[in-house]
């Protein structure tokens, strides 16, 4: 019970926070995953959270960002899907995710099996199942190709083909591979043009009353 309060005492600060924040859409976008880390034991209600910065970075123009966090739910169906023992999936490892987006199993923190909540096992059956991934990777590939990230582009199909190959989908296969085939010649004529630029990023925090 204690735990519970706590829980909603945070989430209920961090809903201030969005209002505080809302001119800054970095922020936002921290606060909007730091309220879903607090919910591993609802599922449902997490991915809702993640699908509300999803929708916030699409709409402050952050579209390889906004490939990212699909990328980031479709990791985390996976896992759930694993963890109750729904799909062995032995080939679509963390791994796999790393060539997407980095240190998925550290930033995507999961609960034990034990730990999902009952309350939120109707939400799981009809949300976490295999299509829903598979969409989600879809998704990432959509946004990823517009924002010219042709190389996470090309790791989400990798992800899709596992499942594919699995299911014998040979109609899904040739619209993956054709799709890789267009994808990897836009990256060979960009670096034999010397054209591929990749951004660096840099985290700058300032500590202090004044800046709480």
């Amino acid at each position: 019970l204690d735990e519970l309060q706590e829980t909603i005492i945070s989430i209920l600060r961090d809903h201030q926070k969005l209002a505080k924040y809302s001119s800054d859409p970095a922020l936002m976008a921290d606060v909007y995953l730091d309220i879903a880390s607090q919910l591993l034991t609802s599922p449902s209600l997490r991915m809702s959270w993640i699908e509300n910065l999803f929708t916030h970075m699409l709409n402050s123009g952050y579209v390889q960002e906004s490939a990212c966090v699909r990328a980031y739910q479709a990791y985390l169906v996976l896992q759930h899907l694993k963890l109750s023992g729904k799909w062995d999936a032995k080939d679509s490892t963390p791994e796999r995710f790393e060539k997407i987006f980095p240190s998925p199993d550290v930033v995507c923190e999961l609960p034990s099996a034990a730990g999902l909540l009952e309350a939120d096992s109707v939400a799981e059956e009809i949300q976490f199942n295999t299509e829903f991934y598979l969409s989600l990777l879809e998704d990432a590939v959509t946004y990823f190709t517009s924002s010219q990230s042709y190389e996470q582009a090309v790791a989400c199909y990798r992800m899709l083909l596992i499942v594919y190959q699995e299911r014998d989908d040979f109609v899904e296969m040739e619209k993956c591979y054709s799709s890789l085939h267009s994808l990897t010649k836009k990256i060979n004529v960009d670096r034999v043009e010397q054209d591929r630029y990749f951004a660096n990023y840099y985290r700058v925090a300032f500590y202090g009353r004044q800046f709480a």
